[in-house]
């Protein structure tokens, strides 16, 4: 029997023309003007830290289990990921790619699982390839800009001093940030490291004038930061049971017995209110939060807020304080608000806040803490440095007005947050080796890579999946110092490293490889390679890429 017979013609395969002859001959490729272009780009993650750390290509290192690889790659640009993955933002998140897929990575999870494993396994820092002889570099602060200096300026094998008026390195880090966010044993290791490439710390160091430290060094470096509080205008604002922020957390920190009342009235709406207020109820308070804006435009993270109000503390939106009412005992007896409404934009884009006539209201509190900003206490200049505001001027290189004096963090106009101030540290110690070595630091560097465009990712290789959280159960009320999140497990920072698409890394999947229908693509050196011969140009590579590294190119 004919098999022929058996298969239905509109099953049967159309005749096609075909060579069983080697087609080498046939340079298709030579009739093209494009080709495929391979090449790494920038992440959106990484674009949006102010360090640059390079989040796309560490992830998957992390997913294969490869941790200490991971974990050198995060401290090429942070030498401190155990506290910025506690303490940070994450702007990073705010533009990762997956955020409208599902949701975005865990970035600072996974960075805080890094790090905590570098303490827990004694990973070190690389020392410096060279010594650089001369005098050393000094810097004032030891805070996140301060440390972020150091570090830079380690790398490249400078004497560095760092001067501390505290009786420990860390300056906001340690007097400012509540222990149940950041745990103290973990700012001591990551700075002990530093301390093992040979950053020297010179503690409890009070500089009232510049030039005691601007003596017989190459340069130095301000990041004494904003420990100032800004005055409250409030009538009745200097009787006793009146707080201001950055006082209440030093004290705080330092163990020292608070006594509340009772009742605790928070007066801000930035990340110091938030953390006086979670302080506030950890000392047993009742604590009520005031903030002459709405909660859209509170400068507070969104996270911290939520947290917050689940531990009790009660938020008021749009009201300020006008007056303290002194009990006869000379102590806070109540505090005086008024409701505002939203008047026109000023120079920050936000609505000015206008007082509502008439509707004063009073509230009974023993406590008031005015968490309404700080400002750099800048004394020790003795009128020195040009200013911008309430802070010190500096141009592109960090460079103050001051004769070789540079400037960084919440000294310097800009930004006020743990990476921020880590990142002005580090360009700042860019800059002084470049000029150093007689280099311009503004003059270009060659072509930027380019960051990958979410239109360029493939969505189809992806499955949505869950979000990984290492955060604790938060107690009503709780107490104590007792951390609210937890560090991920190692299966959690695994599956949470997967969910990364590495925008911008080639990752080998061969997806690029496997749709050629040329043949075109193969894999030499740890690369992809493009025979020009014979790829056409379709641009099926750069379609079906699940990363965005192909870019169809004009050849030459």
């Amino acid at each position: 029997m004919s098999l022929r017979k058996t298969i239905p013609d509109s099953k049967r395969m159309p005749p096609v023309s075909m060579s069983i002859a080697d087609m080498q001959w046939n340079k298709t490729g030579n009739w093209t003007f494009l080709t495929p272009l391979h090449k790494d780009r920038i992440a959106p993650c990484a674009m949006d830290c102010p360090l640059r750390v390079q989040v796309h290509r560490y992830m998957h290192l992390v997913r294969d289990g490869n941790y200490h690889e991971a974990w050198k790659l995060i401290v090429a640009a942070n030498p401190l990921p155990a506290v910025t993955g506690r303490v940070c933002y994450h702007s990073c998140e705010s533009g990762c790619t997956r955020e409208k897929f599902d949701e975005a990575v865990n970035i600072h999870g996974i960075e805080r699982f890094l790090g905590d494993a570098a303490i827990d396994e004694n990973w070190q820092l690389d020392p410096p390839q060279e010594e650089i002889e001369g005098l050393p570099i000094a810097i004032l602060g030891s805070g996140p800009a301060g440390l972020g200096c150091a570090y830079g300026l380690r790398k490249n094998g400078y004497r560095v001093i760092v001067y501390e008026r505290e009786t420990s390195p860390g300056g906001m880090l340690r007097v400012g940030v509540p222990q149940f966010r950041m745990p103290r044993k973990i700012l001591d290791a990551e700075i002990a490291r530093l301390e093992s490439i040979g950053v020297e710390f010179r503690c409890s160091e009070q500089i009232d004038d510049l030039k005691r430290i601007s003596q017989d060094v190459r340069t130095v470096f301000l990041a004494s930061g904003a420990h100032g509080s800004r005055d409250p205008q409030v009538e009745g604002a200097d009787c006793a049971g009146i707080y201001f922020g950055l006082e209440f957390l030093k004290k705080y920190n330092s163990g020292a017995a608070i006594e509340t009342g009772g009742r605790v009235a928070v007066v801000g709406g930035g990340n110091t209110a938030i953390d006086v207020a979670r302080t506030s109820i950890r000392l047993g308070a009742k604590v009520n939060l005031y903030y002459r804006r709405t909660k859209e435009e509170m400068p507070a993270h969104p996270e911290e807020l939520d947290e917050a109000r689940q531990e009790g503390v009660s938020f008021h939106f749009q009201v300020a304080p006008t007056r303290i009412e002194v009990g006869s005992n000379g102590h806070v007896g109540a505090v005086k608000l008024i409701r505002m409404r939203q008047g026109e934009k000023d120079e920050s884009g936000r609505a000015q806040p206008i007082p509502l006539e008439g509707s004063e209201f009073k509230v009974d509190t023993d406590s008031v803490v005015f968490a309404i900003g700080e400002q750099p206490e800048l004394g020790y200049l003795k009128g020195k440095g040009s200013r911008d505001g309430n802070r010190l001027a500096v141009d592109a290189l960090c460079r103050t007005s001051i004769s070789g004096v540079f400037a960084g963090g919440d000294i310097i106009p800009g930004e006020n947050s743990v990476s921020h101030a880590l990142a002005d540290g580090i360009a700042a110690a860019g800059n002084m080796h470049l000029l150093f070595q007689s280099c311009d630091p503004l003059a270009e560097t060659g072509e930027t890579t380019a960051a990958v465009e979410r239109s360029m990712i493939n969505f189809d290789y992806f499955t949505t999946a869950p979000r990984q959280h290492g955060r604790l159960t938060l107690e009503k009320t709780p107490h104590g110092k007792s951390a609210t999140e937890a560090t991920l497990a190692e299966q959690q920072a695994v599956e949470e490293s997967s969910r990364c698409f590495n925008c911008g890394t080639c990752v080998d999947c061969d997806v690029c490889l496997v749709f050629c229908p040329d043949l075109a693509i193969y894999f030499q050196d740890s690369n992809y390679m493009v025979k020009t011969d014979y790829c056409k140009g379709c641009g099926i590579c750069a379609e079906e890429c699940p990363r965005g590294i192909i870019s169809m190119e004009k050849k030459n």
